[in-house]
């Protein structure tokens, strides 16, 4: 080692060999069985080093050193009896610092160490083995927080950035490590993050003028402190770090560093030197992190993140329409990493309860020209625009509540509209070329949704009552149809079909939408896809229930949308669409059916919903009966069968939701659950089932309605055991009929004065979604039985009525209701039904009580529970009514006996004296030819003038009631407006003043009465005949 020539040769292989250990683990990433691991050549490494500390060659051997470290695993037993003398070495040049290349080299080995010399290292920091650790006085610890301090204090050393920036990537390395024990060694340190900081708080410099190690040191800085941010940071963080977090943010740093890297990048473009190893894109890359992690952060010590929103999202916005001028991998990414931010920002502000700055809107919409218009952007930087810009749009419409506002800012950048169509063309390219695993096409389809929910928000501002020339298309058309029908083959694509969807049931609203839909065939082109749906949701029943419940929101939109097209048409008097909608049905009869089933099968909020809209879309056909059953008449008695079986049932779990939560007593338990001593059956032999007019043997096959394990999980209580099905009606004796069925009223009047849990959401939106399918069913049967405004004529003069076109709905039974064995519907069904619907209606207070006085409904929560009160009025409407309407059918039938007519008149006429007694009609004891109504009254009052008043068949009133409007939505349930990623289950009624008003209540069942009244009085001969 003493001749100057070997030693010459030995140092050019030292260099040689350290250049090719390092190519070998960055380029094969050989570490393992390297032939330079020799312990012969790292023994003449560690000799010569320790031979020529202070040699100019020193540096050389180090640095061959460090990279033997990195494929040697256990250097510190290789060093043997130099260990000590090599710590020593350390110590000393990183004290002195006479060397900077040699204290450099000495801290590329220590980051080295960090990562494969865990043993070494320990050794290095003197970490004392006892239980609780602590360092001994020959740490190298001490030298490096000294270094580190040195190179803040002495910025005009030539080498104190490159020291600075080596000394805090060793630092950082326990970071990324999870080093705990050093890494509080650090935090300790009083002026600790003061010195990590001042690189970063140094912003007197323009980035032009600042050199490479100035760049390299912001960019390292940040770096650890993004590090402590997110993994860090806990209550026992010391005040010094928020301390330099805040000055961060009031002095406005992040905001110069971000304005420097678009000028770094600026000057990096026309260079062409922008790529991902470029200083430029590590130094925004750090920037963007630490910004990232500290709009994460979650602490009272930290002011206002991000003070001067707008100006940093224009930043960003500038930077992104800057990078996108170049077809290049890092430029994609840069314009990514810009997106993101301004979504996490808006996040941020939105948690915060922060009103975002609204003026940025026009900026990144106006970016939709160089994102959405140029090919050769990627999916993924469209997609995270798409993300940005929706949220940026949300935010605006929810601080902005003037309509017009919204629809004059949105409608001035309406020409988003044309590349929001082209980019649908593209995205169905994309997914026409990959397969459905691949990012891209994952990617495409979910930048798909952003783009329909982008394109329902500028159609719904658009100022212009018509579609816009775009849309009418049949390019257009053409491809969002044949997109819908390709995201649909994917099961996992739901959500991408839910906002096409919602698009199409958005695009309604329009004036010429009826005409465009049926010019566009927009639902026979889309049919084969529904059907399709309909059917993989019949195959996959067995699926995870999350998927199932998604698809079947699809279902429930497309049957709105249809639904929606059919009451459009009403309006104008044009029933084109009918056709249409009967060929929807006729692909979903089945799916149908099997969702009334899962009320009672399967029910939870979700079944509901499922068979309530299946039971609006066809109470809309049955409004078309004869063509319905003409076209398709099987289906359509099954469905009808199967609505009036659902009607059933939603009366019996609505008494049972209450019996469960103690709304019901004991007593009322007992006679809800009775099996043969309630019952009255008015006919020995008669069964519903057995009736052609019902073709009740259509009816697919049915599950006995039973208090199943899941029925009584939801509501909270398990019921007893169910009893045997099936069980033969018992024939009462001779004589007058039980006076009224169980008293409901004052049972669970009695019950809801006792403290109960009847309050709980659950049983509330259990309870308005019964009532809601209560009337929904109502409506649906509606045309199946005699309207009452034909009924009411036929009696006042004498005119004929086709019975036989109607069907017998239930039957002539007042047995009491109950949910543990199968029983047919009857009018002891609906009169209960009714009963508990008047108790309900005193807890709102829509009428008075009578003794004993129930619990009343808080002004704390009447504001929660204020939707059901319109349901109670239509549900009771339509009950009453369709109980009316079935009671001619009886009266003319030849099953059953004079005894047995009049048996059944006398229980209706108690059961229905004893609800109307409680709803305190004031003309309840009118005879059916006493006096009429107010002949000014609207819609509800029904004039039955005497006989001395009639002047002829065209001069009398007929009997309007709200139930004949039911075939109209906007006469009674108006469904709130479906918004995409959110399936519509909040139903309000577009009348609620005129169905919250006792007044319009008690005109309705006034008019019943009378009507009834009419009914029972007439000779019988009149139905007959």
């Amino acid at each position: 080692l003493a001749d100057p020539i070997y030693q010459s040769c030995l140092q050019n292989a030292m260099s040689i060999i350290s250049s090719l250990i390092d190519y070998q683990v960055e380029n094969s990433n050989q570490t393992t069985n390297n032939p330079f691991a020799s312990k012969l050549l790292i023994k003449v490494c560690i000799d010569f080093l320790l031979q020529h500390i202070n040699d100019i060659k020193a540096p050389i051997c180090l640095r061959c050193l460090t990279s033997l470290a990195k494929i040697t695993p256990g250097l510190s037993i290789l060093l043997e009896t130099n260990i000590e003398r090599f710590r020593t070495f350390i110590i000393q040049n990183i004290k002195n610092r006479q060397s900077p290349d040699l204290t450099m080299a000495i801290l590329d080995f220590l980051i080295v160490c960090v990562n494969s010399q865990s043993a070494l290292l320990g050794y290095l920091c003197d970490i004392n083995t006892t239980p609780t650790a602590t360092f001994g006085n020959s740490t190298i610890l001490q030298p490096i927080v000294e270094l580190l301090r040195w190179s803040t204090q002495n910025t005009n050393d030539v080498a104190a950035s490159d020291l600075f920036i080596l000394t805090v990537t060793f630092i950082t390395q326990f970071w990324e490590q999870h080093t705990q024990l050093l890494v509080d060694y650090f935090v300790k340190i009083n002026d600790f993050w003061k010195n990590i900081s001042i690189p970063i708080t140094t912003t007197s410099v323009r980035i032009e003028l600042m050199d490479t190690g100035d760049k390299r040191a912001v960019s390292t800085s940040f770096r650890l402190l993004t590090q402590h941010l997110l993994n860090y940071t806990t209550d026992q963080t010391g005040n010094d770090f928020y301390d330099i977090l805040n000055k961060l943010i009031s002095d406005n740093c992040l905001l110069h560093w971000i304005k420097a890297c678009r000028t770094f990048f600026q000057a990096n473009i026309e260079n062409e030197m922008l790529n991902e190893q470029s200083l430029s894109f590590s130094f925004f890359s750090s920037v963007i992190y630490f910004t990232k992690a500290l709009l994460c952060l979650n602490n009272e010590r930290i002011r206002k993140i991000l003070p001067g929103g707008e100006t940093w999202l224009e930043e960003l916005a500038s930077i992104v329409q800057l990078v996108l001028t170049r077809n290049d991998s890092t430029c994609m990414k840069i314009a990514v990493m810009c997106l993101n931010l301004t979504i996490n920002a808006n996040i941020k502000w939105k948690n915060d309860k922060i009103q975002s700055p609204l003026n940025i809107l026009p900026t990144y919409i106006n970016l939709a020209n160089c994102v959405l218009g140029s090919e050769y952007v990627s999916i993924y930087v469209k997609y995270c625009y798409l993300d940005a810009l929706v949220l940026l749009i949300q935010t605006f419409l929810e601080w902005t509540p003037d309509i017009d506002q919204q629809q004059y800012e949105l409608t001035r950048y309406s020409t988003v509209l044309t590349h929001l169509l082209d980019f649908v063309d593209y995205c169905s390219d994309i997914i026409d070329i990959h397969p459905s695993t691949t990012p891209q096409y994952k990617c495409a389809v979910k930048a798909l949704i952003h783009t329909f929910h982008l394109l329902s928000i500028f159609v719904s501002k658009e100022d212009s009552p018509n579609l816009s020339i775009n849309l009418k298309q049949e390019r257009t058309v053409t491809n969002i149809i044949d997109l819908f029908h390709k995201v649909s083959q994917e099961r996992d694509n739901f959500r991408v079909c839910y906002t096409i969807l919602s698009f199409l049931y958005d695009l309604t609203k329009k004036t010429d939408s009826i005409q465009w839909f049926h010019t566009m065939n927009i639902i026979p082109r889309t049919l084969h896809t529904f059907r399709y749906i309909i059917q993989q949701q019949i195959n996959n029943s067995n699926e995870d229930a999350v998927s199932q419940t998604n698809w079947s929101k699809v279902i429930r939109l497309y049957l709105l949308l249809n639904i929606c097209l059919i009451h459009a048409e009403c309006i104008h008097g044009d029933y084109r669409h009918f056709n249409n909608a009967s060929d929807v049905f006729a692909a979903c009869s089945e799916y149908i059916v099997e969702s009334f089933h899962n009320v009672t099968r399967q029910f939870s909020l979700i079944s509901l919903d499922n068979a309530d809209v299946c039971c609006q879309f066809f109470a809309c056909l049955t409004q078309f009966y004869n063509q319905l059953m003409s076209k398709h008449h099987k289906e359509a008695c099954i469905c009808i069968a199967a609505v009036n079986y659902l009607l059933h049932d939603s009366i019996n779990l609505l008494l049972h939701s209450a019996l469960v939560h103690n709304m019901l007593t004991k007593k009322v338990r007992c006679a809800y659950r009775s099996e043969l001593e309630n019952q009255e059956n008015i006919v020995p032999d008669y069964s519903l089932s057995q009736s052609t007019l019902m073709d009740h043997s259509q009816l697919s096959q049915r599950s006995s309605l039973r208090a199943t394990t899941t029925i009584s999980t939801f509501f909270n209580q398990s019921t007893s055991s169910p009893l045997p099905t099936n069980i033969p009606p018992v024939t009462p004796s001779e004589g007058t009929p039980k006076p009224r069925l169980v008293n409901v009223r004052q049972q669970v009047a009695a019950a809801s004065a006792q403290p109960a849990s009847s309050q709980a959401p659950d049983f509330e939106q259990v309870q308005v979604g019964l009532l809601r399918l209560l009337c929904t069913c109502c409506w649906a049967l509606r045309p199946c039985t005699i309207p009452l405004n034909e009924l009411n004529e036929s009696l006042l003069y004498k005119q004929t009525i086709d019975y036989d076109s109607f069907k017998y709905l239930v039957e002539p039974l007042f047995n009491t209701p109950t949910l543990e064995r199968r029983t047919t519907p009857s009018f002891g069904t609906w009169l209960t039904g009714a009963q508990y619907i008047v108790t309900q209606m005193e807890r709102f207070s829509l009428i008075k009580s009578n003794s004993p006085r129930p619990a009343r409904i808080k002004e704390s929560d009447l504001e929660r529970l204020v939707q059901q009160r319109p349901f109670l009025v239509l549900a009771l409407e339509h009950l009453l009514s369709l109980i009316l309407s079935q009671v001619p059918l009886f009266m003319r039938s030849t099953l059953l006996t004079e005894t047995q007519k009049n048996m059944m008149k006398q229980t209706l006429s108690l059961e229905l004296d004893y609800i109307f007694s409680n709803l305190n009609l004031t003309e309840r004891t009118s005879s059916a030819s006493g006096g009429g109504s107010d002949p000014n009254s609207q819609r509800t009052s029904v004039n039955i003038p005497t006989p001395g008043t009639i002047a002829g068949p065209t001069s009398h009133k007929s009997l309007v009631m709200s139930v004949s409007n039911m075939s109209h939505p906007s006469g009674s349930i108006a469904r709130e407006a479906y918004t995409p990623f959110s399936v519509g289950t909040n139903v309000t009624c577009s009348g609620a003043s005129e169905y919250n008003n006792s007044t319009h209540l008690k005109d309705v069942c006034t008019s019943i009465w009378k009507l009834y009244k009419r009914i029972i009085q007439v000779d019988p001969i009149v139905f007959i005949g």
